[in-house]
């Protein structure tokens, strides 16, 4: 497929291939939730020749490469489905607050109500990072 410039194309990843890395902030605590989703698609109108070039080498990607679709200046998310949380970083805390549990509380919030916790207890979403493992399949829109 030959990629043009100011053209919307359907961006898909490969099964099991969208990795999202949310990092939720409360103050100097961060906890980064990574999640595996089964499919997702995002739209990408590539707007100058390095991005035309960037998407049209990623055509050419195999099962061990990688894709940023949020590099590209012109994106929109489309979907997403059938995600499962696969990891779950937690920074900030301090050694007292681990001795008081208060972390522990934290994780227990997260494995139980996954990011509607983070969002009911004063964490807001401050970074969001996609990822497409492998190959990517595109459509012209």
């Amino acid at each position: 497929m030959i990629i043009e410039k100011d053209k919307t194309y359907a961006v898909t990843s490969s099964k099991y291939g969208f990795e999202e890395k949310e990092h939720w902030v409360n103050g100097e605590k961060t906890v980064i939730v990574t999640t595996l989703w089964k499919g997702g698609t995002i739209n990408i109108t590539p707007r100058t020749d390095e991005e035309v070039d960037l998407l049209s080498q990623a055509s050419q990607n195999g099962p061990e490469d990688m894709f940023k679709p949020y590099d590209f200046s012109d994106t929109e998310f489309a979907s997403t489905h059938d995600g499962n949380i696969e990891d779950t970083e937690y920074l900030g805390w301090t050694e007292e607050e681990e001795l008081e549990g208060i972390i522990d509380e934290t994780i227990e919030g997260v494995d139980e109500d996954g990011v509607q916790y983070l969002d009911e207890n004063g964490y807001y979403d401050d970074e969001h990072d996609v990822t497409f493992l492998g190959e990517i399949y595109i459509e012209s829109e």
